[in-house]
């Protein structure tokens, strides 16, 4: 119970660092440094999982019951296949960087790869320990690479004469280096150098990769939905609105996590034990109750962030933020939709459905492209509006009908 209560408080104190983040930047930067820091933060989060292929989903799983020389040596192999896509992501980035013929952003381009190979590592670190269960470590390393740097990051920007949002970038490599250190100092008592000796299981590697291809789509459909409305604001719009989407879709996004660590974190692993029992009454008892507390929780989480970031605009002093509110309230509206349907996702996952959360991933991803897409063209700005409530129509539809579909004996 101790770790549990522990582990909360340090996803919930993540949170709050991180919008506290947001909240800084837009108060004492520009808008179009926002929208920097909400593109590479964006980008980030999609390449971080590209590397690999996900393999940790598997690998995680084979390790649950090692110890010694044969978990080194599941762990070597695994990082071999994850170091092999990271040399190639820099062999692109180096020939990406010396074209002159592409008008891209070196500095950002930069950064995306440098964080997001080391956000990458220190994901496949977290799941290692998860799978040995070590999920206080983990969390604790999970605070380490996403806030810890933060408060450091605030302090030299706001007592430094000339702000750079390059600052923030830089904090932010600090805490996934200082990760990965202790990382390394947690797995120091392995026997790695025994493991120099024994080949590398290829076999092992070439088997694995095809049950973790569609989690590793599913995965990027996930986060590329997430956060296509910015990078296509960026091709479309100036750098300044992206500042807009990104500012807003932060306060939207804590009603996900605060759900997500404080009720589905609990719930469905009860989900996962009443399934397996020949009488599904309790299963679906289980369902009825997350269902109600979904509804429950995001309605009232919606209506709080939604007061606090109407009263709080006018104190970051930013006339595009209060010209596109109508833009958070798109956001707000869809997050709401999603997260009220999100048990969904959990008795997907209790029954093993992983093809439905595949195909439900795949969904988001087109729809939120699609609509953000053609309504960015269509009508500008205010397209932003009708693409952020539109996209997650077809995937709250494909929710609901695996929901009708379910029958029970």
């Amino acid at each position: 119970m101790q770790a549990r209560f522990i582990s909360i408080c340090l996803r919930f104190s993540g949170m709050a660092f991180k919008l506290l983040l947001t909240s800084f930047i837009a108060k004492y930067f520009s808008l179009e440094s926002l929208g920097t820091y909400g593109l590479v933060f964006a980008f980030t989060s999609i390449a971080a999982p590209l590397y690999g292929f996900r393999f940790d989903y598997v690998a995680s799983r084979e390790i649950v019951n090692l110890r010694g020389i044969s978990l080194a040596q599941k762990i070597r192999d695994q990082f071999v296949l994850y170091v092999l896509t990271y040399a190639f992501a820099v062999f692109i980035f180096v020939i990406l960087f010396f074209n002159n013929k592409l008008t891209i952003d070196k500095m950002i381009l930069v950064f995306i790869v440098l964080l997001s190979i080391l956000e990458s590592c220190s994901w496949v670190c977290s799941a290692n320990l998860v799978a040995l269960n070590k999920q206080l470590l983990a969390n604790f390393l999970f605070f380490i690479r996403s806030s810890s740097w933060i408060p450091l990051a605030i302090g030299i920007c706001y007592f430094s004469k000339t702000k750079y949002i390059e600052t923030v970038f830089i904090c932010w490599t600090f805490g996934l280096l200082l990760n990965i250190l202790i990382n390394i100092s947690a797995w120091s008592n392995l026997p790695f150098k025994q493991t120099l000796k024994i080949p590398i299981d290829w076999m092992w590697i070439n088997n694995n990769l095809k049950p973790s291809f569609c989690v590793w789509i599913g995965s990027l459909c996930l986060a590329g939905s997430g956060y296509i409305d910015r990078i296509l604001a960026e091709h479309f719009f100036e750098r300044t609105f992206v500042g807009v989407i990104s500012f807003y879709s932060s306060f939207c996004a804590v009603i996900f996590n605060l759900m997500n660590s404080g009720i589905f974190s609990f719930q469905y692993p009860k989900m996962i034990a009443a399934y397996q029992m020949p009488d599904k009454k309790e299963y679906i008892k289980k369902c009825k109750l997350l269902a109600i507390q979904s509804f429950i929780s995001a309605s009232i989480l919606s209506v709080l962030i939604g007061v606090f970031v109407n009263l709080s605009l006018p104190y970051f002093g930013k006339k595009e933020l209060l010209e596109y509110q109508s833009i958070f309230w798109g956001m707000l509206f869809s997050m709401w939709l999603r997260c009220c349907s999100e048990f969904v996702y959990y008795m997907m996952y209790s029954e093993k459905s992983d093809e439905k959360v595949f195909i439900g991933n795949l969904i988001f991803f087109l729809s939120s492209t699609g609509f953000n897409l053609t309504f960015y063209y269509w009508l500008g700005k205010n397209g932003v509006f009708f693409g952020s409530v539109l996209s997650i129509v077809p995937f709250v539809i494909f929710r609901i009908r695996f929901l009708l579909k379910r029958k029970y004996d």
